[in-house]
């Protein structure tokens, strides 16, 4: 069998025929595709008279691990440089291993400074788009008469919402323009 798939079944027959030239049988099984899944299977015998019995599958799952959220680090490359080139440390001769070790814990706590000096952390949620008002009330007004053109099915709607479509993707086409050239621009600039 494939790997964490589990074939479950009750210990006692689910099926009884009137044929005697039939034996009895188990007809419910359940296919389980974890690894970390406890499971307990009963047959309800007592439960009805018919020639099928019902079973009951209890799962007990451990809960889901959530992921922890991503955390942005983001460093100033160019000021990192500069301050790193700033760190005097002399090296001084090592008689033992227990010198070497030092000596490293020394210059790592002297290079994480200006380390943690020129990193900040963003949160995702905060990296919103700085886009200009104009564009979000746009898709707003979209969203309004596109929720009214399924609603109502009136023609006078839908050529609204098709020309405000229009708009709302010229007003974003113009906005990754002027992005694209202060981009290019700031780059130039730099050099």
């Amino acid at each position: 069998m494939r790997r964490y798939i589990t074939i479950a079944a009750p210990t006692s027959p689910t099926h009884y025929l009137d044929n005697p030239n039939h034996n009895t049988d188990i007809l419910d099984v359940a296919i389980l595709k974890t690894e970390k899944l406890r499971y307990k299977i009963e047959n309800l015998i007592a439960k009805l008279s018919s020639d099928h019995t019902p079973i009951i599958i209890e799962l007990q799952a451990q809960g889901t691990q959530t992921l922890p959220q991503k955390i942005f680090k983001h460093t100033n490359w160019t000021k990192l440089n500069l301050d790193t080139k700033n760190i005097s440390f002399a090296l001084k001769k090592m008689q033992a291993s227990e010198h070497v070790d030092q000596t490293i814990t020394e210059l790592t706590t002297k290079i994480a400074v200006p380390v943690s000096s020129n990193t900040h952390v963003t949160n995702p949620k905060d990296q919103t788009r700085n886009l200009p008002i104009n564009i979000p009330n746009g898709i707003h007004k979209k969203r309004k008469l596109k929720k009214n053109c399924q609603h109502t099915r009136h023609p006078d709607v839908k050529t609204l919402l098709n020309r405000q479509t229009a708009i709302v993707h010229d007003l974003i086409h113009s906005h990754k323009d002027n992005e694209w050239v202060n981009f290019l621009s700031n780059i130039d600039s730099h050099k």
